[in-house]
């Protein structure tokens, strides 16, 4: 916590934003969501096209972004269970951590420490 503190006394600390927005540009068809019930279920895509996820957090990385965050808004299992309760029993904040781990080293920002 004190090296986050510390870098935010030198700059201003660039955070990603609009994840859903980014993945709906992509066009995705009904089945890359996982089917029609999960059309707009982002928290899907870590499971079928996480692949998708990916590129939108490695798009953050190369603008510039210190932060990104995972794909998991809607990813407690209370408000999945409530909203879509045939999705994958997989731990969704898991899944979203893990595809955000597999890009941080690979932004094109040499300057920033990630």
């Amino acid at each position: 916590m004190s090296k986050f503190l510390d870098l935010l006394k030198e700059k201003i600390i660039v955070f990603d934003g609009a994840m859903g927005v980014s993945l709906q540009v992509m066009n995705l068809s009904i089945d890359d969501w996982g089917g029609p019930q999960f059309e707009n279920c982002s928290e899907n895509l870590l499971y079928t096209r996480p692949d998708a996820v990916e590129k939108v957090h490695t798009s953050f990385l190369d603008i510039g972004c210190d932060v990104i965050e995972t794909n998991s808004f809607g990813g407690s299992e209370v408000v999945l269970t409530e909203a879509i309760p045939v999705l994958p029993s997989g731990k969704p904040d898991l899944a979203a951590l893990k595809g955000g781990k597999n890009v941080t080293p690979t932004g094109t920002n040499p300057a920033a420490e990630r």
